[in-house]
């Protein structure tokens, strides 16, 4: 995170109110973060330096603007602390434009309700300065986050189009190598090869299409039905990419009521991750263990960790991690296979390190329908009101 800001002035030039107010910044930013932690939708569990972000700076400017005489006129004068909130909002959470004026919203209640219960009395102007520097604030964050996330959607249809060009490129070459003296084997290994890149592309437009359906509502559309899970695994597993390590299977049989269609996908996709990012020599294990009335399916690769605080960023939809940058991707298959698992009821859960390696696992119930159905119905409850 980059802010750019103006030098920090001597506290001389801060008014006792100021100072007093300063001093209650650990409280200010307490009060303010449970309240996001119950309001505000994917907060409850958001680690506290990705919950607290630029506020504590925030805060400070914001003791400087209501002192007569400073510099900052605005808790963002001169510098770009909003912008960078609203940014790494859009980075790092699940947040919507909305989101962002609530929690500000949130932070001058908090503000007002810390200084009146610790006996600081805010005068008129004071006040003013205060809503108006949150209301600045506001439109700053809300305008970089939307910024973020235009250049999110611009560096994935960037990127779908250089994808889509690779398949397509060898379906044309093979296309020109046919012609009527082609013997029979030759056309075997041409149409072999056009019938594997056409796969290719028709898997990157299908996740175009979950890309649109992930926008257009919460959860993706699920069809159950009676299901072994180590039956699909094998399947999946059989036709996954090569992998010099090989593949690993491990645990017992499980029945449940689930969507084939959209695990398997999920499966896929990681598979893939696997793949694109695990140590090359050794195994892909992918595991189903079942429990009373959970089931959990898991895939675990050896290879560089995911840093802590670049977990919930790998759930973001055309977002990757930093260990990701150097392999060619969209940033969409966690958020994809994360909204099947909570499509089903269920939940997903990232274990990296060193040692350890990396494990996705989905926890999923073993009757997908009345779980998801209850969560759906429940945001549609919240749509209408």
């Amino acid at each position: 995170m980059q802010i750019g800001t103006d030098q920090d002035v001597p506290d001389r030039h801060l008014t006792p109110a100021a100072r007093r107010l300063l001093g209650m910044s650990d409280a200010i930013i307490g009060e303010w973060s449970e309240r996001v932690r119950r309001e505000v939708e994917g907060m409850a569990d958001m680690a506290h330096p990705i919950l607290i972000n630029t506020m504590p700076v925030f805060l400070q400017n914001l003791v400087e603007a209501i002192s007569p005489g400073h510099p900052r006129n605005l808790a963002s004068s001169n510098s770009s602390i909003a912008m960078a909130h609203g940014s790494e909002r859009a980075r790092m959470t699940d947040y919507r434009p909305q989101d962002i004026a609530h929690e500000y919203q949130l932070f001058r209640d908090s503000l007002f309700d810390v200084s009146e219960r610790l006996g600081l009395a805010l005068d008129r102007e004071q006040r003013a300065l205060i809503n108006g520097s949150i209301d600045s604030a506001v439109l700053e964050s809300i305008s970089a986050y939307s910024a973020a996330q235009a250049a999110f959607r611009t560096n994935y249809i960037a990127t779908l189009a250089h994808d889509l060009r690779t398949p397509l490129s060898v379906i044309m070459s093979a296309i020109s190598m046919l012609d009527a003296d082609a013997d029979a084997a030759r056309i075997a290994m041409l149409a072999a090869a056009m019938r594997k890149n056409l796969d290719r592309a028709d898997q990157m437009l299908r996740e175009m299409l979950d890309t649109a359906a992930l926008h257009s509502s919460e959860y993706l559309p699920i069809q159950p039905g009676d299901l072994e899970l180590m039956d699909l695994v094998h399947d999946v597993v059989r036709d996954a990419p090569l992998h010099s390590g090989g593949y690993l299977i491990l645990g017992e049989e499980a029945r449940g009521f689930w969507c084939g269609q959209s695990l398997r996908r999920a499966l896929e996709n990681l598979i893939r991750n696997a793949v694109k990012y695990g140590q090359r020599d050794t195994p892909i294990t992918v595991a189903v263990q079942p429990r009373d009335e959970q089931v959990t399916l898991s895939v675990h690769n050896m290879g560089k960790p995911i840093p802590p605080d670049q977990i919930a960023e790998h759930f973001l939809m055309f977002r990757r991690g930093s260990q990701c940058a150097k392999v060619h991707g969209w940033g969409l298959g966690l958020a994809f296979v994360k909204n099947v698992a909570e499509s089903h009821g269920g939940s997903i859960n990232i274990d990296s390190s060193a040692e350890n390696g990396t494990t996705v696992s989905l926890e999923l119930p073993r009757q997908a329908i009345p779980a998801a159905s209850e969560r759906r119905a429940k945001w549609q409850r919240a749509s209408q009101h």
